[in-house]
């Protein structure tokens, strides 16, 4: 019986091929691994040195918003175990060009460059003028009237008659006003007025601060008209002078509780005083020592009191634009006109 040759080695082939082909595989793998190590160690380092680069960019735009106008270029800063510098072009004004270079602990650098950047002062003097419409808060307090609000009248009136002086309580033609003359024993008018200071940055210093209304008729020559700050709160109202009073009145801050003075509580001392004459335009009173107070302390916030020359007289009255004027006249809307600095943070 002829005995079958070994194939033993064939056996043994596919092995080796298979431990190969491991061994193989085991080798890219590590290799690959290796790699993409090396890969993601050089995107953090180079994500590091965007943000050193980027940190020196924020730092040299925070400088020059707080600077005086004349820019510096930024030396090497420290920054952890890294650091950055900075330039700008030009050294005034603005938009200027930042570039910012990030030098990181093992040698590497990286530079960031921004164009058209905008430079805004934070300490540079912002003025903002405050004419509200509807929403704006004003009223005339009506002698005559004593008990009609016109919290949404289009006039603002200003008054002073004698005692059983009959003074002329006539609206303008422009603003729409509906408050009616007559004799009687008092004809005197004050208007009040408040404005939303919100929009002012807490903080701010404010460096000017003025009322401004225009007028469309006095009925004399001229006339002084002062202005107080108010010392309690009141309700402007909706009304005109007809219907059940909904806001103040001469009699009262809210149509049903009373003033502890007819006419609105104010400083005994006024605030600013101004001679208005014959000629219809624009009168402006200083606010800013009312305004400076009213930031600092929101709470005290209770508006503006305009009044005529104390004593009586022969009866005088300066007709203004209300904020609720329509027309022609709504461009004559009261203004404040606020300038202030800062805050910078």
């Amino acid at each position: 019986m002829t005995q079958r040759p070994s194939q033993r080695g064939y056996i043994l082939l596919p092995v080796v091929l298979a431990l190969t082909l491991v061994a193989v595989a085991a080798y890219l793998i590590n290799r690959d691994s290796a790699m993409d190590a090396n890969i993601a160690a050089g995107q953090k380092q180079a994500d590091e040195a965007r943000y050193v680069a980027e940190a020196g960019f924020n730092h040299m735009l925070w400088k020059l918003r707080h600077g005086n106008g004349t820019y510096q270029n930024m030396p090497t800063t420290a920054f952890g175990a890294h650091s950055y510098s900075a330039t700008v072009t030009p050294l005034t004004g603005s938009p200027v060009t930042i570039v910012a270079t990030a030098t990181m602990a093992n040698g590497a650098t990286r530079t960031l460059r921004r164009d058209n950047v905008t430079v805004v002062a934070c300490n540079a003097p912002k003025t903002i003028i405050l004419q509200p419409g509807a929403e704006g808060i004003d009223a005339t307090l009506n002698q005559q009237q004593e008990t009609r609000n016109y919290g949404g009248d289009g006039n603002l009136l200003v008054a002073s008659g004698a005692s059983g002086g009959g003074g002329s309580m006539g609206g303008g033609s422009m603003g729409g006003g509906s408050m009616g003359g007559g004799g009687g024993t008092g004809s005197n008018a004050n208007a009040l007025l408040k404005f939303d200071l919100s929009a002012i940055p807490a903080g701010a210093t404010v460096s000017s601060a003025i009322l401004n209304l225009y007028l469309e008729n006095l009925s004399s020559s001229t006339m002084q008209v002062s202005l107080y700050r108010v010392t309690r709160s009141w309700v402007e109202g909706t009304r005109s002078g007809t219907g059940t009073a909904d806001g103040t009145t001469w009699k009262t801050y809210n149509g049903s509780s009373s003033w502890g003075t007819d006419g609105g509580d104010h400083d005994a001392t006024a605030t600013a005083l101004t001679t208005v004459n014959g000629t219809p335009g624009w009168y402006s009173w200083d606010t800013t020592a009312l305004v400076t107070g009213w930031l600092t302390t929101p709470a005290s916030d209770n508006g503006m009191l305009l009044a005529g020359p104390s004593g009586g007289g022969s009866g005088i009255t300066a007709t203004f634009t209300s904020s609720d004027a329509t027309g022609s006249a709504a461009g004559h809307k009261p203004q404040l006109s606020v300038t202030y600095t800062g805050p910078c943070n």
